[in-house]
């Protein structure tokens, strides 16, 4: 045998090690490739997971995505037995209620987030959620932008935000709603922004096939066994209403029949006030299409609702769908020459869709903005097969203006149609709609009275109300409030009613405050989420409490436009309506030409026309305008604003305002229907003086001179008679530096209002005081500073010289008093002392704050008799201690 090289064997060793192992490989191998010592020094170690199951995860296609958890899952197969969704605690406990992937690549931007709460705005009429529950997708490059949103609207599980989740979160149906919409826009230039919008919401059904389940949305089947058409007078207060003239003629699947309704009447009939007219029609069981022809006139407002059988074949009891409008006269009407045959179909709402375009633009100095948006209500006959009905709404608006010099021209056009709703209605079959965490939304789980909209039950039948666009006055970041249907009794066929419930997380609770909780739109002016009338957050208004009261006044002493005419400044108004940009059922325009006659001197006049399209009210206003506005460096600040219009206002917009520490929905008192206005206001400070700040003057006066005014029928609506307010205040403070730690600071101000009316009777003149109140407030504020991180402060609201703790019987200057001249009962005077120690320091990577203090107030009706004054005085202490923890 010759010799073996050690080439030989390298050769042979390469040719063996290339061969497939499939040719040449081991029998039972103990470990296969994984058998190997571990070392973890530089690969670390990875526990097992018994918190959470890992698992490998692929997308529909089998490409591998990660090793991980799942978080959130939304199916809606079709036909199937429920729509799902699944949300695992770490999507609470983890993410903290939103999930967020970003990526940027050559010039194109996107992102995909799943949440609870995304502030999500296309615009104003189409959609406007502070808190979307659901998925957004949003791309951008340099000139383009795209958003596209998905949500199942109808129970979206809102994920508890102040707790931990100790398990997943499921909700199923078979009845859901659901949102889908999108908005792109584009820059053309640097003149035009130019956008569309495409919004949809409707209700399905996940065991119809896709044919019966579209963007029409899908109908609760219900079959009809009565349908009621009822008439309604659609102005209730002006004596004049709906006029029908013969009994309506019912059609079945387009066949003219002899049905008649159960009532019989005398034709012509009305119905006026609150008083309504009913007609029961008894519905044959192969009917799949209903219409009626009526011959009405007048301000009509027609109502339509059915009856059917819960379980059709255990027929006991019947139930009664929501009363949904079908037809409203245009205008007011009252002498039947709007009389014709009205052509009404029976359909209950499935879905709605809204598309339209915006844009705004600076073209020749001109800038420009407008909306245009359609509007498109879907609805069925409730089978199947039931016919489909559509009704096309719009909206739009144009505005525009261009300076030339010191002259600015511009003006605005807009109609809101009446049925141009952001919101759908519909009748759910569903048995079972879980409610919200905290009643956040709690509109799947709707009180069951609208008496007691404290008790919640789960609905049976009942409506469901879902919006695009919020009530949100305050635009922060939970909405005002919502409208809910009421679910009586079903088994009594009783009525339901449409009622509005404040969000609860908009409630203040003193006891935990938190940013954003209360309504208060117009009084955030630094943006930091409390209230600038309540800053200690303690839900009292500082205009009414000792020692911030110095600061802040009641907002009827502040000055503002009122377009609206319901003495409310606007920006300041909290109401029960979405936030669209116009009313809905209005349309109108204004004008108006701005002159600066010189430097911070501006004087506009205008002109505003709005009338109502089905509701016949109006709203016309002529105006002229003055504002100065002047800052003396190193002296102080005037202002001066002054407006006198000419108004005709019979359109309620009522407003939620605070009475007496409560804040209650108060109708507009229309108290301009026919008004010469005249509102003054005057505010000057001076801070000449280092450390010296005198307001000596903030004087607001207003002159509503109401004319006379008659009702339809020859009545006196409104006489004629001047009403007048006088407000006032008046403050000085100055800061006076004892030593380097010890600061005296004394503080007065004085506040006074007048609001009175003159009027004649039998040609004598008379007047009648409404409020005529002065306050005088005198503050003595120390501040001592231990440390530079420790304060003591002290201070007294109202005192007497002679000795500081002795009651207040003298009724001196330096007395705190509130001085009531129309109920002189009301008047009292007060002393309050406050001692309170704030020290601030870090403490494990947080900033704490503290406050150490002691209160006591003593509240004195000097004005009434000894037995009385018992029964109001006030005396109390209070100590209290506070702890902050930030960052």
């Amino acid at each position: 045998m010759g010799k073996i090289t050690l080439s030989s064997v390298l050769i042979v060793w390469i040719v063996l090690i290339n061969f497939h192992d499939g040719t040449a490989q081991y029998i039972n191998a103990p470990g296969g490739q994984d058998e190997k010592y571990q070392n973890y020094a530089e690969e670390g170690y990875k526990n097992y997971s018994q918190e959470f199951i890992t698992l490998k995860h692929y997308d529909n296609f089998g490409n591998f995505l990660l090793e991980g958890l799942n978080v959130y899952n939304l199916s809606d197969p079709h036909p199937a037995s429920s729509s799902g969704i699944l949300k695992e605690r770490v999507y609470t406990n983890w993410f903290e209620n939103l999930v967020l992937v970003q990526d940027n690549y050559k010039g194109f931007a996107t992102s995909i987030m799943v949440g609870d709460a995304v502030r999500t705005k296309f615009t104003s009429l189409t959609l406007d959620r502070a808190r979307f529950n659901g998925v957004r997708w949003d791309g951008s490059t340099m000139k383009n932008r795209v958003t596209l949103v998905y949500s199942r609207v109808s129970d979206p599980i809102f994920s508890p935000f102040k707790s931990q989740l100790t398990s997943r979160l499921t909700a199923e149906h078979k009845w859901n709603r659901f949102l889908y919409g999108g908005h792109w826009e584009t820059e053309i230039g640097d003149i035009l922004r130019f956008g569309t919008t495409y919004v949809n919401l409707h209700q399905a059904n996940s065991e119809y096939d896709s044919k019966d389940t579209s963007l029409r949305g899908a109908v609760a089947v219900s079959r009809p066994e009565y349908i009621i058409l009822r008439f309604r007078d659609d102005s209730p207060t002006d004596g004049f209403g709906s006029r029908v003239f013969a009994a309506p003629e019912m059609y079945v699947n387009g066949q003219l029949t002899d049905i008649a309704p159960y009532q019989q009447y005398i034709y012509p009939v009305s119905a006026n006030g609150a008083a309504y007219l009913d007609l029961r029609y008894k519905i044959p069981r192969d009917a799949n299409a209903i219409q009626f022809h009526a011959v009405v006139a007048n301000d009509y407002l027609i109502q339509m609702a059915h009856e059917f059988y819960e379980d059709p074949s255990a027929p006991t009891y019947l139930v009664r769908s929501n009363f949904m409008t079908v037809a409203r006269a245009e205008g007011n009407v009252n002498d039947e020459s709007n009389k014709q045959m009205l052509v009404l179909d029976y359909a209950l709402n499935t879905g709605r869709s809204i598309y339209g375009i915006d844009f705004t633009a600076n073209i020749l100095g001109f800038h420009l903005k407008g909306e245009y948006e359609t509007n498109v209500s879907y609805s069925k006959y409730p089978v199947l097969p039931g016919k489909d009905y559509s009704e096309t709404s719009h909206a739009y608006f144009f505005q525009g203006k261009r300076r030339f010099g010191p002259l600015t021209i511009g003006g605005e056009y807009f109609k809101i149609d009446p049925n141009y709703f952001t919101s759908l209605s519909t009748f759910s079959r569903d048995r079972v709609m879980s409610g919200l965490e905290d009643d956040l939304i709690d509109t799947y789980r709707a009180p069951t009275t609208s008496v007691d909209d404290s008790v919640g039950a789960h609905l049976t039948n009942g409506g469901i109300y879902d919006w695009l666009v919020d009530d949100n006055d305050d635009n922060d970041r939970y909405h005002d409030g919502y409208y809910y249907w009421t679910v009586r009794d079903p088994k009594m066929g009783s009525d339901a009613a449409l009622a509005y419930k404040t969000n609860k997380e908009e409630t203040f609770n003193r006891t935990a405050p938190e940013p954003d909780a209360g309504i208060f739109p117009g009084l955030d002016e630094n943006n930091d989420g409390i209230p600038d009338d309540n800053q200690n957050s303690n839900d009292i208004p500082d205009y009414d409490e000792p020692f911030l009261m110095y600061y802040r006044d009641h907002p009827r002493f502040d000055f503002g436009d009122d377009w609206n005419n319901n003495d409310y400044i606007d920006n300041r108004e909290n109401d029960r309506e979405p936030d669209h940009i116009y009313r809905r059922d209005q349309k109108g325009h204004h004008s108006f030409l701005s002159l600066e006659l010189i430097k911070n001197l501006d004087f506009s006049v205008g002109f505003f026309r709005t009338q109502q399209i089905a509701g016949g009210g109006r709203n016309d206003i002529n105006y002229g305008k003055i504002e100065y506005d002047m800052y003396l460096p190193r002296w102080g600040k005037i202002q001066l604003k002054h407006i006198s219009k000419r108004v005709h206002d019979d359109i309620a917009d009522d407003t939620y305002q605070w009475i007496d520490g409560e804040m209650m929905f108060v109708a507009d008192p229309l108290s301009m229907r026919n008004s010469m206005v005249h509102t003054s206001f005057l505010q000057a400070q001076i801070l000449r003086i280092p450390n010296l700040t005198i307001e000596p003057l903030k004087v607001k006066y207003e002159h509503n001179a109401q004319k006379s005014l008659l009702n339809w029928d020859g009545s006196v609506a409104q006489d004629d008679k001047d009403v007048i307010a006088w407000r006032v205040v008046n403050k000085i403070d100055y800061k006076y530096q004892i030593r380097d730690n010890l600061v005296l600071m004394p503080q007065l101000k004085h506040r006074y209002e007048l609001q009175y009316r003159n009027y004649e009777v039998n040609g004598k003149a008379k007047s009648d005081t409404l409020i005529h109140e002065q306050t005088l407030i005198p503050i003595i504020r120390l501040d001592y500073t231990l440390t530079p991180k420790t304060v003591l402060r002290m201070g007294f609201q109202g005192f007497s010289i002679e000795d500081i703790h002795r009651k207040l019987s003298d009724g001196g200057i330096f007395s705190y008093k509130k001085i009531d001249k129309k109920i002189e009962g009301n008047s009292h005077r007060d002393k309050i002392f406050m001692i309170m120690l704030t020290s601030s320091g870090d403490y494990s990577g947080y900033k704490l704050a503290f406050n150490i203090g002691y209160q006591n107030v003593r509240e004195i009706y000097y004005k009434l008799d000894p037995s009385q004054q018992i029964a109001r005085n006030k005396s109390y202490n209070s100590i209290f201690v506070r702890v902050l923890a930030g960052w």
